[in-house]
């Protein structure tokens, strides 16, 4: 996976997280749209851990 794949990656899930802030700012609840920061941050920290991973085994996988 070349870095072109990952900001392609990125932007998806950033408009992702663009939606669903958009969803809980509608709400006008605070406790919802820290959820909503809350499960964003998450999710970029688990996309970030799926990229880190696939980098690794393609490293692993060419030697």
């Amino acid at each position: 996976m070349d870095i072109k794949h990952i900001k392609y990656l990125l932007d998806i899930f950033e408009e992702a997280v663009e939606k669903r802030m958009g969803v809980y700012e509608l709400a006008d609840d605070e406790g919802d749209e820290n959820r909503a920061a809350a499960e964003c941050s998450q999710a970029k920290a688990e996309l970030i851990k799926a990229i880190e991973q696939l980098a690794e085994s393609k490293e692993h996988s060419s030697k």
